[in-house]
């Protein structure tokens, strides 16, 4: 059970571990999304590439939801990969070890890839899906749930909800590469999240295990939330944009972030910029 307690002061962002300075990671244009009749949701960061996840925004007119990437050293757009379903998919994330890609699918389910047969399917389609039957958080949590965002961290996947009290799955996974399977080795549940969670962030500090989530919805202003796995509130930054969708962290603290609609730059600020202040008004409303 997650508590909104503030101690900020117990975290330690100028931990030499963690290495958190100001240095600000590019930000690169995703207009092409938008104009492409795409509504952006998940990002996440690989060795060469920004990953950001849309899907078609006519529900009317169904069309397979896309991976667009980006070249991490000049923010050109290199184009798309085609999924093999039209799910929302609200949440990606990469797991640098066996370079797997996980997406979010049609309500529970999460989807995964072989990270170099998107790259392939830059020019053609080459998907190479991996079987993830035993990753689906309707299984754990009861009533109707969808998984709105995902990330992949130390051998687990973390899975969030996005609802009034959001709720997250923590599956401790193992990939079986002779049978290409991922399987489900432990799980454990935490409830009581903020409001519209949309994106995720799960890192560690000083031997401590942490998470960071972004908040948005509708015209609300965007909120990025900072907490420990012991259910403390640490602090958070309120954005001035709505709409602030996935987020990836890189070693030195910058937290990098895409919008639903209106901004079609990413934006970049630092964990040092957050506070351990809580605007009520505001959060009462997301709730």
């Amino acid at each position: 059970m997650f508590r909104k307690k503030s101690c900020f002061k117990n975290f330690n962002c100028n931990d030499k571990d963690f290495q958190y300075k100001q240095d600000i990671s590019s930000i690169f244009d995703y207009s092409n999304i938008s104009k492409d009749g795409y509504i952006v949701q998940g990002f996440c960061v690989t060795d060469k590439y920004y990953l950001i996840s849309a899907y078609y925004y006519n529900l009317s007119e169904k069309s397979n939801s896309r991976v667009y990437f980006y070249d991490k050293e000049t923010g050109i757009s290199c184009g798309y990969a085609n999924l093999d379903n039209s799910a929302h998919v609200g949440g990606i994330t990469f797991d640098y070890i066996n370079r797997i890609v996980f997406i979010t699918g049609s309500r529970g389910a999460i989807n995964a890839y072989k990270y170099e047969s998107l790259i392939r399917s830059l020019n053609g389609n080459y998907l190479e899906k991996i079987d993830t039957s035993e990753l689906d958080i309707s299984h754990e949590l009861s009533g109707h749930v969808s998984a709105a965002t995902i990330y992949y961290y130390n051998d687990a996947l973390y899975v969030c909800t996005c609802s009034c009290s959001g709720s997250m799955v923590e599956y401790k996974v193992e990939y079986l590469k002779d049978f290409n399977k991922i399987l489900v080795v432990e799980k454990n549940i935490y409830s009581c999240l903020p409001a519209c969670i949309q994106g995720l962030v799960v890192f560690s500090n000083c031997g401590k295990k942490y998470f960071l989530v972004s908040q948005s919805f509708s015209k609300l202003k965007s909120i990025i939330k900072l907490y420990d796995f012991n259910g403390n509130f640490l602090g958070q930054k309120i954005i001035g944009f709505k709409g602030l969708e996935g987020i990836d962290m890189d070693r030195y603290g910058n937290i990098h972030g895409v919008f639903e609609f209106g901004l079609t730059k990413s934006y970049v600020l630092n964990i040092k910029d957050v506070c351990n202040k809580i605007n009520k008004s505001l959060e009462s409303k997301y709730v």
